[in-house]
């Protein structure tokens, strides 16, 4: 018998399964369910709607209130560079 990977006295967190040292297939074995990878074809849509200059202006206006040391805020503005 395999030894368990949950503690079932732990709560978790959606972040502590990341943090777990064993591959994802056997976290979600032990959770009841199957981890399948595949390719997802999604629909596409054009970029004609997006007013980049508005979200552009809109960032630059913004910037000096963001705090840069959240990591999902560093990612977006290295990304608002390259809209120009």
């Amino acid at each position: 018998m395999k030894k368990a990977i949950l503690d079932k006295n732990q709560s978790y967190t959606f972040s502590d399964y990341f943090n777990l040292a064993y591959p994802t297939r056997d976290i979600v074995a032990e959770l009841g369910y199957q981890f399948k990878q595949e390719q997802l074809t999604l629909p596409e849509k054009p970029f004609v709607d997006v007013k980049f200059e508005a979200l552009e202006n809109l960032y630059y206006k913004k910037l000096p209130h963001i705090a840069l040391a959240e990591p999902i805020l560093r990612i977006m503005t290295i990304f608002l560079r390259f809209l120009k």
